[in-house]
């Protein structure tokens, strides 16, 4: 059995027992609590508890006290005011009310100990402080809480706050006169006007597994919200980054490049022209990749056909046969004879596979494969969590590398994400594939474990009558 958070009064500590019932009781108050009124249900659920739990009770009427939250601030509704009004007049005019020394004492409600206890739940189990230096609980005073709770359970409710020196003494000094004056009185309307409470009483609405599953839903929603402003936030960073770079370094860029290209015209020493033209290269290598910088940021508009992608396919595999051949890797191919057409760009297709092939040929090295394939898959991408419904054309491009780390698979397609500690130079090549791929509306990944790569682009099949003016609403990330 676990402890409530401490009751801390003028330097002194008092400790009461948690109970199980309690616990998860309340562990469901504060579950459902999202800043505003739990549901009724919760908070009956919540007084039940209190109704069979002497030390809840015990702590919550006192707790409440201490912190000056009396009734009338508390969050009662005017109907269960209204029932503790009548049952304040009932319980005085009964013949065993209490007596002259009570007078002064405020009176609590079963329904205002549990609408103030799920108000303050949060704060006082999240106080760290309330748990220091607590008390362990032994054999001997686990059998202590027994014969409370045996006695308790003989009493009128209405005697258990009178008599809780007996629960506070267990873990804690003598309770002082002075603070018992400061207890509360304690009734229940629903035991003097069960007519009216099962009148008024209302179903729940919203259960707490409900309650929980609309909060998960709204988090997801906020989450998928905030990394689509981030990834517009960050595309558009990175534009006005480019638009800079554009200006700022292309201009040098060409100086040095047109320079070294005079001074190799009248150069007459071999290795000196060679040493300026991988001058000219860099110069060129630079312009280019602040041009896929360029590209990923603000791609254009593709110009679309629909057909069959098998000869991008093939062609790709051809620019790379050679170069492939070299290095003696083999590229092997397996292309059914058609597939359903799709829409694509010729050239930006081309672009996306022979990047693929060309990453998968420099994983490798020397002495390895590449085998590129198509095929035709079912409803939907294997990483679609989109409401519609296609059918999808999915080229693979597979290579017997060194492989991809985790890191490297969720950057790959990151602007100057490096993998070269997998022996892969991922640069821009592939966040230009990535950008060309959803410009096509499709998905494309990476795949494999510590051998082997496997990139798959996705694309949807063409629907009939489809129109070639495709939705360009997919540029950004």
């Amino acid at each position: 059995m676990r402890l409530l958070p401490c009751l801390r009064i003028a330097g002194q500590r008092w400790w009461l027992p948690l109970s199980a019932g309690a616990a998860d009781v309340l562990m469901r108050i504060i579950l459902m609590s999202d800043g505003d009124t739990p549901a009724r249900s919760a908070i009956d659920r919540l007084a039940e508890q209190i109704n069979d739990d002497p030390p809840l009770m015990i702590f919550t009427a006192l707790a409440m006290t201490a912190s000056g939250s009396m009734p009338e601030t508390g969050k009662t509704s005017e109907t269960d005011r209204q029932r503790g009004n009548t049952a304040e007049k009932n319980e005085s005019s009964k013949p065993d009310a209490k007596g002259k020394e009570d007078v002064s004492r405020r009176s609590v409600t079963t329904i205002e100990l549990a609408h103030w206890l799920s108000a303050h739940a949060i704060d006082l189990f999240s106080d760290g402080d309330a748990f220091l230096a607590a008390p362990e609980v032994t054999p001997t005073t686990r059998a202590r809480w027994g014969e409370l709770q045996s006695y308790f359970a003989t009493l009128p409710r209405h005697r258990w706050i009178d008599q809780a020196d007996l629960w506070l003494e267990v873990f804690g000094p003598q309770v002082s006169n002075d603070w018992k004056q400061t207890w509360p009185n304690w009734f229940d309307p629903a035991e003097h006007d069960d007519t009216s409470r099962s009148q008024d009483s209302t179903p729940p609405a919203v259960t707490p597994l409900q309650r929980l599953a609309r909060q998960r839903k709204q988090q997801l929603a906020l989450e998928s919200e905030f990394e689509l402003q981030l990834e517009q936030a960050k595309l558009a960073s990175l534009k006005e980054l480019a638009y800079g770079l554009s200006h700022e370094i292309n201009n040098p860029l060409t100086n040095i490049s047109t320079r070294a290209q005079q001074l190799q015209r009248d150069e007459a020493d071999p290795q000196r022209r060679a040493s300026l033209q991988r001058i000219v290269d860099q110069a060129y290598r630079a312009h280019e990749m602040i041009a896929d910088l360029m590209f990923y940021a603000n791609p254009p508009q593709p110009d679309f056909s629909i057909g069959d992608v098998t000869p991008v396919v093939q062609g790709a595999i051809g620019d790379w046969m050679d170069h492939a051949d070299e290095q003696a890797i083999q590229i092997r191919s397996d292309l059914p004879s058609s597939l359903p057409p799709v829409k694509f760009d010729a050239d930006m297709l081309h672009e996306t596979l022979a990047a693929l092939i060309q990453n998968a040929i420099e994983a490798i090295g020397r002495h390895g494969t590449v085998i590129v394939s198509t095929q035709v898959n079912g409803d939907r991408p294997d990483d679609d969590d989109a409401a519609e419904h296609h059918r999808w054309i999915k080229i693979h491009v597979a290579d017997s590398g060194p492989g991809l780390s985790p890191l490297a698979r969720r950057h790959a397609f990151d602007p100057y994400f490096s993998g070269r500690e997998a022996g892969r130079g991922l640069g821009l090549g592939l966040c230009r594939a990535y950008r060309i791929v959803q410009l096509h509306q499709g998905r494309i990944h990476l795949a494999g474990g510590a051998a082997g790569c496997v990139a798959t682009i996705q694309l949807p099949i063409a629907l009939p009558n489809a129109s070639l003016n495709m939705a360009n609403a997919s540029t950004s990330r």
